[in-house]
């Protein structure tokens, strides 16, 4: 037993075990309380002055609090989609349409009738946002955006699910076409489905940072995936050629941003928890309906 107290000293933590009462003392002596670690048949305790015994007790609450919360819990992952099939389709897609955009077909030049060209946009010609993301300008274009955006694909599939993915992935590649003729010359022209694959990759880093925002991690672990995609778009956006050679910075960037306000949006709204089956499958029809329904007003003027 502790033997009794002087009036000037309380006991502000007892435990059975010695390693624990040791490690509340450094606590203490970090804070620069004096104390008194004191050991008995029944365990150890801390002793401090009267007068200090609150501010003690406070600083070792804080030490249990943050325990508690250590290691952080294991949240197990569970994949929505593997994402496959998605990845096959916008292939397929991709390749089906190169030939086409660099040969034509019907008499149409599908080069100038989708890509995107900011004097033609500001005319009213909005369905260009969205045919300029099927068109490449030659095959080292197609295949770097078929590695990257098949691969963000089915990454993004495995926690948004496939339907949803590709739906976002198509509507922030828009929105950064949109954004980058608004803020550029007139004149501007473009074409490829980077600014979408740019655009996935900020889907998939906001979703995850929201997603982490409920999770006990400590506040770098957190913003790690906003950071890594950052990495990644300044190490592979800044260099593949769009276009006659030429970089458009801005459509990734802007695809890039477009997709982080997107992944933020849908993770707050925990749509893919709310999503069913049959949802994303009409997500990602609603994907095709729209490139379709593009190319069919593209060719339509």
């Amino acid at each position: 037993m502790i033997p009794p107290l002087p009036e000037s000293q309380a006991v502000v933590w007892a435990s059975p075990s010695r390693k624990a009462a040791q490690e509340a003392a450094l606590v203490l002596r970090a804070m620069g309380l004096e104390h008194q670690l004191v050991g008995s048949p029944d365990g150890w305790s801390i002793l401090v002055l009267a007068s200090a015994a609150p501010e003690a007790a406070a600083e070792l609450r804080g030490y249990q609090d943050e325990n508690a919360l250590w290691p952080p819990k294991q949240i197990p992952f569970r994949q929505v989609s593997n994402g496959r099939l998605g990845g096959v389709i916008y292939g397929l897609l991709m390749i089906t349409l190169f030939p086409i955009g660099q040969d034509g077909l019907a008499g149409r030049n599908w080069f100038e009738a989708g890509l995107v060209d900011g004097q033609r946009l500001r005319e009213g010609e909005w369905e260009r946002l969205v045919t300029a993301l099927t068109l490449h300008a030659d095959l080292p274009h197609l295949a770097g955006n078929l590695l990257f955006g098949i691969g963000f694909g089915i990454l993004a599939s495995h926690t948004l699910g496939s339907g949803l993915a590709w739906f976002l992935a198509l509507s922030a590649g828009a929105l950064g076409n949109w954004i980058n003729v608004m803020v550029s010359d007139p004149n501007h022209r473009s074409l490829g489905a980077s600014t979408a694959v740019f655009g996935l990759l900020g889907v998939m880093s906001s979703y995850e940072w929201v997603r982490r925002k409920h999770l006990p991690l400590v506040a770098l672990r957190r913003v790690a995936p906003l950071m890594g995609a950052a990495v990644l778009l300044g190490y592979l956006g800044m260099g593949s050629g769009d276009g006659a050679g030429r970089v458009d910075i801005g459509a990734h960037v802007f695809g890039f941003l477009g997709g982080i306000g997107l992944g933020a949006l849908v993770g707050s709204a925990r749509v893919p928890q709310r999503l069913s089956t049959k949802g994303q499958g009409l997500a990602g029809l609603l994907a095709l309906v729209l490139v379709t329904l593009a190319w069919a007003i593209a060719h339509s003027r």
